[in-house]
């Protein structure tokens, strides 16, 4: 319990960080905080039991949900399919 609560903490610190980071214009700092929230997600998904591939197949499930629905960011600049190809090269890079 006290990783989940550390991780929550986490989360919410690297979230206030992102945003002062983006307001500065600081690149790098933005950078780092999305690298840590999303590293954050990770292991508080792990630490609830759900592991990390359970977690790349539901982003996979959403990105192409969300494309076939039309969302308004594949619409207005196509990034969901740009993040799911992506993805999916990475995927072949590795096996």
């Amino acid at each position: 319990m006290h990783a989940i609560e550390w991780l929550k903490t986490e989360l919410t610190a690297q979230l206030g960080g992102l945003f002062r980071a983006m307001l500065s214009a600081r690149k790098d700092a933005v950078i780092e905080c999305l690298a840590a929230i999303i590293s954050c997600s990770y292991l508080l998904a792990r630490r609830l039991g759900v592991g990390f591939r359970r977690v790349d197949a539901r982003i996979d499930q959403r990105l192409h949900s969300s494309i076939q629905d039309d969302h308004q960011l594949e619409t207005w600049y196509g990034d969901l399919s740009a993040l799911q190809d992506y993805r999916k090269s990475e995927r072949k890079g590795r096996g």
